[in-house]
């Protein structure tokens, strides 16, 4: 055995890291839930019952075996560079994050990748996005509306009645 793959297998995340994971994802998840019940209280047409179903299942893939260590990870990484410190992954962990990030989006509909062109998102897909744009914003107190123009007019292609959606569903916020 290599000494890479045995420090990756003797290396696991500390209880802190566990926990800090666990209390992140449980109140991003919290505000994206609550994000989509006021979504369903100010929009009459959008199905409400997709939507709560959505709030029940939203980001339920971070607890699979495939993305929760890897998730832990990089939640850490993510909170100690946004503390301006610098961390670094143990040896083998960075691909495990990468591919557990590309899982994550590739197969949660509310990301534009899992699909073959933002264009095939369903509304109820585009609500979902936009409560998770704005769960983050309010975790970072940062601007929905810039985010969503970065987005929207600089990485995806919606199609004009999508964008418009995504902009009317910023607003709520």
């Amino acid at each position: 055995m290599k000494f890479s793959e045995w420090l990756y297998e003797n290396t696991k995340p500390s209880t802190e890291m566990v926990n800090f994971y666990k209390e992140r994802t449980r109140d991003h998840i919290r505000r994206v839930s609550k994000n989509l019940y006021t979504i369903a209280g100010e929009r009459d047409d959008l199905n409400k019952v997709e939507l709560l179903a959505r709030a029940r299942i939203h980001d339920k893939s971070k607890y699979s075996s495939q993305e929760y260590e890897p998730y832990i990870w990089l939640t850490w990484w993510h909170k100690e560079k946004g503390a301006g410190r610098k961390f670094e992954y143990p040896a083998g962990m960075k691909e495990k994050v990468d591919k557990a990030a590309k899982s994550h989006v590739f197969s949660n509909p509310h990301h534009p990748e899992a699909h073959s062109s933002p264009k095939d998102m369903s509304n109820i897909d585009i609500a979902e996005m936009v409560a998770d744009w704005a769960s983050m914003s309010q975790e970072l107190g940062t601007s929905l509306r810039k985010w969503a123009k970065e987005k929207v007019n600089k990485k995806w292609n919606f199609s004009k009645e999508q964008t418009k959606l995504i902009y009317d569903l910023v607003s709520i916020f």
